[in-house]
C-alpha cells in the first residue's frame, strides 16, 4: 500500500497538546500511523452529506480522531480530536467546511 501525506490542522495539534500525557502520545501515535494505515481496525467510515472525499473516525479509548483520505492526491487530513461524551459529531459539517 502506498504512503499517504499527512496533513493536521492547526486545531486538531491544539487538542492533541491538551490531551492528558498518556493519551496524548497514544493520539500522536495514532495520528502519525493514519500515513502508512489510513483505515486501521478501530476506525469506522463517517456518513456526512456534500462531502465528496471519505470522512472517518477513529477511536482511540473515549477519544475520536476526526479525518479525512482523500484517495486521488494520497492525502489524510485530521481535523480534530474529541472526546466522547460529550462529544456528538454535530459538528462535522462545520469542521468539514473547507473540503466542500
Amino acid at each position: 500500500m502506498a504512503s499517504f501525506r499527512l496533513f493536521v490542522q492547526n486545531e486538531a495539534k491544539a487538542e492533541i497538546r491538551a490531551l492528558p500525557g498518556h493519551m496524548r502520545q497514544r493520539a500522536s501515535r495514532a495520528v502519525r500511523a493514519l500515513a502508512g494505515e489510513p483505515r486501521p481496525p478501530a476506525s469506522r467510515v463517517l456518513d456526512v452529506q456534500g462531502v465528496a472525499i471519505e470522512v472517518r473516525r477513529l477511536r482511540i479509548d473515549r477519544w475520536r480522531v476526526i479525518y479525512t483520505i482523500d484517495s486521488d492526491l494520497s492525502e489524510i487530513v485530521v481535523y480534530a480530536v474529541r472526546k466522547r461524551p460529550p462529544y456528538d459529531y454535530t459538528d462535522l459539517e462545520t469542521l468539514l467546511e473547507s473540503q466542500r
